[in-house]
């Protein structure tokens, strides 16, 4: 019998601490803490932000956060931070200057002037000044202002500078700093095969510096996806090297569900292709066009099919493809067009709240569920 209370006095004791919550969060929020009311902002922006919904995160800080009245307390300034960081996902270039302007004056703490510098060295960085760059993450790797995973981030971000200036061996030895365990590892050494592979005409070092990244990935979401594209960056190069079956063995690494399919997709094509099975390229090339038409690796596809006929002397059939990938760009055109033209009048914050709101005609471009591209061609 007294099972059947459970779940009652559950319900109960759950409502009682709701009202708890509500009751302490409100008078949080009435001040009666300092910065109660940038605390309770900071968790909600950054259950938005830690959920992918970057816009959402930007429109509540731009609403309740008020930069130019500084307060001097942590959650301030962390919001602060969090809107750098969201408007550098959306390229806010002028957003950016002026909170790291406000905060260059207002900032106390060692750690947020620290942080501050290392965002100051990724606005260089997205400018290309390399050299500002490589100066400003020095700066902010000095002293231990900085927390662990943000000094692995200004390490990957200074070794990336080194290989913008053609200095590989400093990268190497930068990359070498950097935590046991952290993906900024995996993402920096990646980083330095695909140098290796566009720099040396000798690949050795490129696919050594691409094992040894993926060795460093781990089985969350990101690293999975990361090693997807080392795979692939693998399997690329070995197809410039026209080593076809060792581009497949990379290549076939690469998960069917994951982001750089498509073009996994395109590359596995052409590695039977330079096999001279056709028809078997074709098929694989064919599985690419379920995908949205942005993603990398798909529009290629629709010519590669045209080409793979040819090839197999169904000119007919050749031909059929060539106009069916010339109606699926001519249809892209106009989409891309139209989302221009909204820029264009409204700006890009506008138009993103607009395709969140309602499905307008362009939201096809935020996509990230698979289409169909093909049109029927008569």
């Amino acid at each position: 019998m007294s099972l059947s209370f459970i779940v009652p006095i559950r319900l109960v004791l759950g409502v009682m601490l709701a009202v708890c919550l509500l009751v302490s969060s409100a008078a949080f929020a009435d001040g009666k803490e300092p910065g109660a009311a940038d605390e309770l902002l900071h968790r909600e922006a950054l259950y938005h932000f830690y959920n992918n919904d970057y816009l959402q995160t930007l429109v509540l800080l731009e609403n309740s956060h008020i930069g130019s009245n500084h307060i001097d307390n942590e959650f301030h300034n962390l919001n602060h931070l969090l809107a750098l960081e969201t408007n550098m996902r959306f390229g806010m270039d002028a957003s950016v200057d002026d909170i790291l302007q406000h905060l260059g004056f207002t900032a106390r703490e060692q750690d947020i002037k620290q942080s501050v510098i290392l965002f100051k060295g990724r606005r260089a960085y997205n400018a290309g000044d390399w050299r500002e760059a490589i100066n400003l993450f020095a700066d902010a790797l000095k002293g231990r202002g900085l927390k662990k995973k943000e000094k692995d981030e200004a390490l990957y971000y200074l070794a990336n500078s080194y290989l913008k200036v053609r200095r590989a061996n400093e990268a190497a030895k930068v990359l070498g700093r950097i935590s046991d365990g952290s993906l900024w590892a995996a993402y920096g050494y990646h980083n330095l095969g695909v140098f290796y592979a566009a720099d040396d005409p000798d690949n050795s070092r490129a696919f050594v510096s691409l094992r040894v990244a993926s060795a460093m990935t781990d089985d969350s979401l990101e690293g999975l996806e990361l090693n997807d594209r080392i795979q692939l960056a693998a399997g690329h190069i070995a197809l410039d090297e026209q080593d076809y079956n060792k581009a497949l063995s990379f290549l076939k690494n690469v998960r069917a569900a994951g982001t750089s399919a498509p073009a996994a997709i395109y590359d596995y094509g052409r590695a039977y292709a330079g096999l001279g099975r056709y028809r078997t390229a074709i098929q694989s090339w064919h599985r690419a066009k379920k995908f949205a038409l942005v993603i990398p690796g798909v529009a290629d596809t629709f010519q590669a099919i045209a080409y793979g006929y040819e090839k197999e002397n169904l000119r007919a059939t050749a031909i059929d493809a060539y106009l069916e990938a010339i109606a699926v760009y001519e249809k892209e055109m106009r989409q891309l067009q139209t989302l221009s033209a909204s820029l264009k009048k409204q700006g890009a914050l506008q138009t993103l709240v607009e395709i969140k709101r309602q499905n307008s005609g362009v939201e096809w471009f935020l996509a990230t569920d698979l289409v169909t591209n093909t049109d029927v061609v008569n």
